[in-house]
């Protein structure tokens, strides 16, 4: 009697972009964050500080802008969606001080940041949960880019499936057992996707236009306005090179 083979078909592993692309595609429009935006528009306009209340007490000393907002990021406790808005501005503003000051050494920034903390507060990893700062607010200059505006930027986070794409960490394998993956599974708080989609070719494409074609830029272009606003005041807040500090922050 002739012996019978048992096989089975075990699936193609998905890629590290295929895997990516599925968490993009569970995003739909997240109506707690539109509820937010609705019924603070009027009252951020009229004064910005109400949005940057607790994200403002920076400790705006003689120090580069760059450790300023360090300094703001490590002192938000992201646990509802308004610190997650000033996180995502607060982000793209590091970014935006990076571009204008590329000559500053990010160490000596790094190192006064790390200063001006309150005394006590846990420092381990810290550098390197900025240094992934750095890249997050770059990412996210260039969805904003490609999303039009900062209104779409504030519906990336999408609270309605916090469970599926929000809080999910990034598999491990795409990361090994690396620093990076340790800093990234604890200090993101937006779509793991985010971190990771490539910033151009096709899995970037894709992710854009699912997102487009489900309504991120229609729905969140109407709060394109006063997110410009907000982030401007902050932009134009106390930050502002001191002589002495100036030489000793730039590369010699």
């Amino acid at each position: 009697m002739r012996s019978q083979l048992k096989f089975t078909i075990k699936e193609k592993p998905q890629s590290p972009s295929d895997q990516i692309l599925n968490k993009v595609f569970l995003w739909t429009v997240p109506h707690a964050v539109i509820k937010v935006l609705e019924d603070n528009t009027a009252s951020w306009s009229e004064d910005p500080t109400s949005f940057w209340t607790n994200a403002s007490t920076i400790n705006l000393q003689a120090i580069h802008p760059i450790a300023n907002v360090c300094i703001a990021l490590k002192q938000i406790d992201v646990n509802d969606i308004i610190h997650k808005l000033q996180r995502v501005l607060l982000l793209l503003l590091l970014h935006h001080f990076r571009e204008e000051y590329p000559q500053v050494k990010l160490e000596s920034c790094f190192e006064s940041a790390k200063a001006g903390l309150s005394s006590g507060s846990p420092n381990e990893l810290i550098e390197e949960r900025w240094k992934s700062d750095l890249k997050k607010g770059r990412r996210l200059s260039t969805f904003k880019t490609r999303l039009k505006g900062l209104g779409p930027l504030a519906l990336l986070y999408n609270e309605d499936n916090a469970g599926e794409n929000a809080v999910e960490a990034v598999p491990r394998s795409m990361y090994g057992h690396s620093l990076q993956w340790i800093v990234l599974t604890f200090a993101n708080w937006v779509t793991r996707w985010e971190c990771k989609l490539p910033l151009n070719g096709e899995p970037f494409n894709t992710a854009i236009q699912f997102l487009i074609d489900h309504g991120i830029s229609e729905n969140g272009g109407k709060y394109n306005l006063v997110l410009n606003k907000l982030f401007e005041y902050q932009k134009k807040g106390d930050y502002h090179f001191q002589s002495l500090l100036l030489g000793l922050l730039t590369v010699s």
